[in-house]
């Protein structure tokens, strides 16, 4: 099937400046190799490897509570970025009954012969629509992106009013799926949805240090 195409990705933040967006008391992490493999374990690998570099952040979240959780992100256009997204929200801890706001940026441009999981979204309202069906409890939108914050961040409220602020450099555009996988555009949106989380593929960096992620608590 050729080449895969080269995937959309905003401008890199230096890590100067993803410390400068935190308050001081970020804790900067390279998860590097950590997390590739099954895309099914990937939120439990995720908030592992979290909860291994920060274990006082994870045990807050666990003991006091989650009350609401966010998303930003001007660069989550492919269907795998988006079952990685979900991978992580499901797994994350005390989440049950918090209010979940994911905010995305527009596409610069349609998708055309969309076939695979890298491959972009043919329409803003598709990825939306398929999103909601994934996630029925989450509010989601989608805004111009200098509507948008450039980082792309995880916000986090605990239930003693606690904030934790979790940055990814590259987003989840930092994973890519190892081999071509398909994904069926044409379908409804809720069968869509369905195939998507029940897909199943690996993931992996591009390198050792190209997925730096900040993590701070206030």
């Amino acid at each position: 099937m050729g080449q895969a195409p080269s995937i959309i990705e905003g401008p890199m933040l230096s890590i100067q400046k993803v410390v400068e967006l935190s308050t001081g008391n970020a804790q900067l992490l390279w998860p590097s190799a950590s997390m590739n493999g099954p895309v099914a374990e990937f939120g439990k690998r995720f908030w592992g490897y979290v909860a291994k570099e920060t274990p006082l952040v994870v045990a807050a979240m666990k003991t006091v509570g989650v009350v609401s959780l966010s998303y930003s992100d001007r660069y989550l256009l492919q269907p795998y970025t988006l079952r990685l997204l979900m991978e992580v929200i499901r797994n994350l801890p005390s989440q049950k009954g918090a209010a979940i706001s994911l905010r995305l940026g527009a596409a610069d441009r349609p998708q055309v012969n969309a076939q695979l999981l890298h491959d972009g979204f043919p329409t803003d309202e598709m990825r939306r629509h398929v999103l909601c069906a994934m996630l029925s409890s989450a509010h989601v939108s989608i805004s111009r992106k200098n509507d948008l914050p450039h980082h792309r961040a995880f916000e986090v409220e605990l239930t003693d009013g606690r904030k934790v602020t979790i940055l990814l450099d590259q987003g989840f555009g930092a994973w890519k799926v190892e081999k071509h996988v398909r994904h069926d555009f044409s379908a409804a949106f809720s069968l869509q949805a369905k195939q998507l989380m029940s897909s199943e593929f690996r993931v992996s960096t591009l390198g050792a240090d190209c997925a730096p992620i900040a993590v701070t608590m206030k």
